[in-house]
Formats: structure tokens, sequence, C-alpha cells
């Protein structure tokens, strides 16, 4: 892989995890015990929906499309499948158990204090149950982030036999689980999401791995980038005042669709103007550790910043914005710290990454 699709990859790798978190930090589902408040359609409500359920959406399928695309392209045939599975032990599945099993433990001890305890409305760990405790470490974890490493894993582990049908069936066979991502019919394995999204990564390295490397001109990335913004404008409109929820929801897959390619285009765009700074900072290193790390920190911030600032519709507002660089930044600095003071803690807890 040459050095610029590599750093294009680490860079947009990045900038995914910042939408992530950016799309966690919408607040607007929050339920507050202490007080009913009915938060109207506003500025509020569109702005926080506009980026957290319009541009922020594109961040999943993104990974799941990287990652793909990674895991077949230095395959070397069937008898290569072994290793790279025994290899994402280590990358995705002591992460997982690790991190998963970290969230639990920061609810289990914010619980155990009894001024924590104003921030949980569900049952407490304490009073956790076999079937409690299996949900919350591998199917429903507390840092809810994780199902994306739960879907990776599973993938993962049937990557022969999607190779397979990709590598007989091609096209067709994304054309055929389109419809279930498109209408969200997921099953108890993995989403629909992390299937297409991932075998159009495999489907990509297979069959066209230099599209990956072609660059478009600033005009074209600019028109995606354009489409992409506009569609989301008429869509959060459409959520605003009307109520024809099949449109919406079309809009929602469409926009999803055009958003991943105006990333990925737009890069082409904006990298020559900042070429040298974004060549010099390493801090792409740490997206994996601000994934893992920022939930269930963020929602803990999100709940206290209501607890000091208040809980009305500006306040809405201002801890949508403010909690997520918060987080970010908070995360930015205990991972350089945890990197280059204990190494060899965060090499296990990351899977060797960055």
């Amino acid at each position: 892989m040459n050095k610029y699709l590599s750093l294009k990859i680490k860079i947009i790798s990045f900038l995914s995890i910042v939408m992530v978190v950016l799309l966690h930090c919408y607040n607007l589902d929050i339920k507050h015990s202490d007080i009913s408040l009915v938060l109207e359609k506003d500025y509020n409500w569109f702005i926080q929906n506009f980026i957290s359920y319009g541009i922020t959406r594109v961040a999943v399928p993104i990974f799941f499309i990287i990652s793909g695309y990674l895991f077949f392209y230095t395959f070397k045939g069937n008898n290569d499948f072994l290793s790279k599975i025994k290899k994402r032990f280590f990358t995705l599945v002591i992460p997982f158990l690790f991190w998963s099993g970290f969230g639990i433990l920061f609810y289990f001890i914010l619980q155990s204090i009894p001024q924590g305890r104003v921030f949980f409305s569900k049952k407490l760990i304490v009073d956790f149950n076999f079937l409690d405790w299996w949900r919350a470490l591998i199917t429903q974890p507390i840092s809810y982030q994780l199902w994306f490493l739960r879907d990776l894993i599973v993938l993962t582990i049937l990557s022969p036999i999607i190779f397979i049908i990709i590598r007989r069936f091609g096209i067709f066979f994304l054309f055929a689980i389109f419809p279930f991502w498109f209408l969200t019919i997921d099953n108890i394995m993995f989403t629909s999401e992390a299937l297409l999204f991932f075998s159009l990564g495999l489907f990509l390295c297979l069959k066209h791995r230099d599209i990956l490397n072609k660059q478009v001109s600033r005009k074209t990335a600019l028109t995606f980038l354009c489409i992409w913004l506009t569609l989301l404008i008429i869509k959060t409109t459409l959520q605003m005042y009307y109520e024809n929820h099949f449109i919406i929801f079309a809009l929602q897959k469409l926009s999803i669709c055009i958003g991943i390619v105006a990333i990925w285009l737009i890069y082409d765009a904006v990298f020559p103007l900042f070429k040298n700074k974004l060549q010099k900072t390493d801090v792409y290193g740490l997206s994996f550790f601000i994934y893992v790390f920022h939930e269930p920190f963020l929602t803990l911030v999100k709940k206290g910043l209501f607890f000091i600032l208040g809980k009305s519709v500006v306040d809405h507002f201002l801890i949508f914005l403010i909690s997520g660089p918060i987080v970010i930044t908070i995360c930015l600095i205990l991972g350089y710290f945890f990197k280059t003071k204990l190494p060899d803690l965060y090499n296990f807890t990351t899977g060797n990454r960055g």
C-alpha cells in the first residue's frame, strides 16, 4: 500500500472516530428522573439531528469498509485465513473483552458511591444475574460502541464464507444483501450494516483494489459534498415539519451512501492544503483508544454537565456542543499518557495499534 493511501485511511479513520463521539453527544433522548421536559422541534432539535442523525451516520459504514478492505489487502490464499483469524484474536477479541469489562467496572464503582447512584435509572450491577452479565459483557455491552467490535469478530470468523461468495457472485451478492441494510433487517449474530459494508470493503479489495488510489478533481469532490449536505438538510427539515417516515427513511439511507463517497473524495481536495500539518502529527494512532474509552465516559460527562448546568433547552444544546470536545481532549491526553508511560498495557488493550 502506498504512503498516500495509508495516510488517507488513518486520517479518515480518525475523522470517523470523532464523528462517532459527536453522534453519541446527542442528548434529546436523555431522561431526567427529577424533571419532565418536553423538547420542541427548534434549533436545538434541528442541529442535533442534522449532526448526530445525519453527518455522523457515515462513520460506522466507513469503518466496516476499511476493515473489510484491509482484512484482505495482504491475503495470500485460503491457507491465510487461519493466521488472520488468530491475529484478530489479539486485535479484536482481547480489546473487546477488556473494554467491555472496564465499562462494567466503571459503572460498578460509580454505583457503589451513594452520590453516584443518582445518575443511574436502570438495574444496578450488584443485582445482575447470569443473563444480565452475559448481555453487559458480550451481546449488549455497557460500553455500547463495542457492538462494532462484536460484529467485526463474527464477520472475521465468517470471512472464509464471505470470501467464497464474493469471489463467485461479486457485486450481485452486494445487491442481494443491500435490501436488508436499507430496511434495517438484522439477525442475532451481526447487523445488516456490518455485513453489507464489510463485504463491500472485501469486494473492492478483490475486484477493484486500485479504485481507492484514484483521485478526483476538487470540483467533483465538492459536488458530492454539496449533494450530501443538501440531502441531509432536506431530510432533517422533513423530519421537523412532516411525518412521511418512508421518505425520511429513504433519504437517510441515500445520504449515507453519498456521504461515504463524499468523505472519501473530499480528502483529496483538502489534503494538499494541509499536507505538512497532516503528515507531521501522530494523533491518528490514538483513534482506537478514543473509540474504546469515550463511552461510558461520555455518558457520565453529559449527565454531570446536566447536573451542573441545568436541564433547559439551552442547556441541552450547550452540552451537545461541549461534551464531545471535552471527552475527545481527555481521551487524547490519557491515550498519550498510557502510550508513552505504559506502552505494554496500552498495546495489550488496543490490539497493538498505533
